[in-house]
C-alpha cells in the first residue's frame, strides 16, 4: 500500500467535529465584527478620523483539519480586531462623557 495512511472512523469524526466547531466560531466572529462596526458607526467620528471598514468574509466549508485550523486562526484575529475597536469606542464614549455640553445631552445613553 502506498500513499496516505487511512484514518480511523473515530479520527474522521473528530476532525469533522473540529471543522464544524471552527466553522461555527468563524460565523459568530464575523457577526460580532459586524455588530462592532455598526456600533462604531453610531458614534460620530472626530475630525480627520476614519471609521474602520470590515472586509467581507467569503464563507467556505472546511474540508480538512488544516482548513479548520485556518478558520480558528481567522476567528482569533477577528476577535482581536473587535477588542481593538471596542477600546476605541470606549475612548469615544469617555470623551463624550467628560465634555460638559455633550455630557448633558448623552447622559441617558451613558451608564
Amino acid at each position: 500500500m502506498t500513499g496516505k495512511p487511512m484514518l480511523a472512523d473515530e479520527d474522521r469524526r473528530r476532525i469533522a467535529q473540529i471543522a464544524e466547531t471552527a466553522d461555527k466560531l468563524l460565523k459568530e466572529t464575523v457577526r460580532l465584527r459586524g455588530d462592532v462596526t455598526r456600533l462604531q458607526g453610531r458614534i460620530e467620528p472626530f475630525k480627520n478620523e476614519v471609521l474602520v471598514k470590515v472586509q467581507e468574509h467569503e464563507h467556505q466549508v472546511p474540508r480538512t483539519l488544516k482548513d479548520a485550523f485556518e478558520m480558528l486562526s481567522m476567528s482569533r484575529q477577528y476577535i482581536l480586531d473587535c477588542e481593538h475597536h471596542l477600546s476605541a469606542i470606549r475612548g469615544h464614549i469617555d470623551s463624550i462623557a467628560s465634555d460638559a455640553i455633550s455630557r448633558e445631552e448623552m447622559k441617558p445613553w451613558l451608564k
